[in-house]
Formats: structure tokens, C-alpha cells, sequence
């Protein structure tokens, strides 16, 4: 149907409450909220840990979480074996995807690559105070 001058778009919401998942899956989430012109709320309720914490940090939207809400970030885990050349080449590649982590999350927050490359080292839990105060999110509601 068509829409006329005075349609707005409203925001989408998406909720999140997970334990993490599959970095490439992660990029693919951030890249479509980054890619469409519809604003895409972040709210957690209950945790968004790892690849859901990055998530929420980079809604495009509001970025929100629940008062008792846990967050975690850690460093991306990995598993090779076989060929020396090719346990070198997965290594390099979770260095790349490494970096382009803090890089996200020192564009998107209030504490620069640096900052989380060092925080990120073991798994860095935050509250929805801490949170907030770190820029990973808007508001808590």
C-alpha cells in the first residue's frame, strides 16, 4: 500500500535475552539493523551476553535494558586443529575479527577500542548502571 506524507516509520523492537552465539551471525545481525533506514530498538531483558551483548550495543535505535538485566563481554573463543598452516590462518582471522569487535564497540559506546581490547580479556559482566555509564546503552527501563 502506499504511504502518505504523514506515515512515519516506527522503530522495531528487539528483544533480547540470550547467552551469546556464532560471531559471523553476530555481523550479519549488525549489519542489517546498519543497512536499513528503520531504526532497530536494542532491549535486553535477562542477559545479553557475548555476541548478544555486542548486538545490543549496536542497535541503531534506542539501546535499552532492564533494571536486573546482566551483560557480559569476553573475548571470542575458537578450536583448531589440523594443518599448522591452516590453525595459522584461523588464528589470524580470530585476531581480525577481534579487532573489528573493539572497533565497533569504541565507535559505538563512550570507551574506545583500547578500552574494551583490555576489559575483554576475561568476561566483563556489567549491570544496567554500569552499562549505561559505559555507553553500551541508552537508557534502563
Amino acid at each position: 500500500r502506499e504511504r502518505g506524507p504523514e506515515y512515519k516509520e516506527e522503530p522495531l523492537n528487539l528483544i533480547i535475552n540470550s547467552p551469546g552465539g556464532d560471531v559471523s551471525e553476530m555481523f550479519g545481525i549488525i549489519d542489517f539493523m546498519d543497512l536499513i533506514d528503520t531504526k532497530v530498538n536494542t532491549i535486553v531483558r535477562g542477559s545479553a551476553q557475548s555476541a548478544a551483548a555486542i548486538i545490543l550495543a549496536c542497535g541503531t535505535g534506542q539501546r535499552a535494558a532492564s533494571k536486573h538485566s546482566t551483560i557480559m563481554f569476553h573475548q571470542g573463543s575458537t578450536f583448531s586443529q589440523g594443518k599448522l598452516s591452516d590453525v595459522r590462518a584461523g588464528l589470524e582471522y580470530s585476531k581480525s575479527v577481534e579487532a573489528k569487535i573493539y572497533s565497533l564497540l569504541g565507535e559505538r559506546t563512550k570507551k574506545d577500542a583500547k578500552w574494551w581490547e583490555d576489559k575483554m580479556k576475561s568476561d566483563f559482566y556489567l549491570t544496567a548502571e554500569e552499562a549505561l555509564d559505559f555507553g553500551v546503552i541508552d537508557t534502563i527501563g
